[in-house]
């Protein structure tokens, strides 16, 4: 259910907090592999570190809620389902499932199970979605925005599928919120 990569390449020092509100933002950092870049399977954001997993949800059924699914790697999911998107607004980067933020609308979190380097997923959102890193004192880490809708209808700035990003050292849960809004998550990936 994951894609395990490993790689002797480094991520160079960097800030903790990365805005951007375009792919193309990413191509002038030094840690940044194009997202063009794909990596078995489902993209994994282009990082390369020592230890990489990108969720595959694709044995999932659909409406499966997330909780400890994805505990042997590490990761544990609260508020989470895994869905085929129906709405064609809210297109699959990869596969058929996405997750999205539910039972409760709008918010999803991941604790990890040992401190991470690096989270990112592809994310459309029907209003701005925030992606903030914790760490294990709930102490704010790092945060990337999406600034505004993106979803496929073709009346937002941004395409559908925006890939958002946090690296931060002891990175232990993040948390997606799309206050009063909805959103779709493909391709969670992180690496210790």
């Amino acid at each position: 259910m994951v894609n395990d990569s490993r790689s002797s390449h480094q991520p160079a020092e960097h800030n903790s907090t990365l805005h951007s509100s375009a792919a193309d933002n990413f191509a002038d950092l030094e840690f940044y592999t194009p997202l063009d870049v794909e990596l078995e399977p489902a993209g994994s954001l282009g990082f390369h570190k020592s230890r990489q997993v990108c969720l595959d949800l694709e044995d999932l059924d659909g409406f499966t809620v997330l909780t400890d699914q994805f505990a042997e790697s590490g990761v544990l999911f609260e508020n989470a389902i895994a869905i085929t998107p129906s709405n064609p607004a809210f297109p699959v980067r990869s596969g058929k499932r996405v997750l999205i933020g539910a039972p409760s609308a709008g918010w999803l979190s991941a604790t990890f199970n040992q401190p991470v380097a690096w989270v990112g997923a592809y994310i459309t959102g029907s209003k701005s979605v925030l992606i903030s890193a914790f760490d294990a004192t709930d102490r704010l880490l790092a945060q990337a925005e999406l600034p505004s809708a993106n979803m496929a209808n073709g009346r937002n700035n941004l395409p559908p599928n925006h890939p958002m990003l946090l690296q931060a050292d002891g990175i232990a849960s993040v948390r997606v919120d799309c206050a009063g809004g909805q959103f779709t998550l493909d391709d969670f990936s992180y690496s210790y």
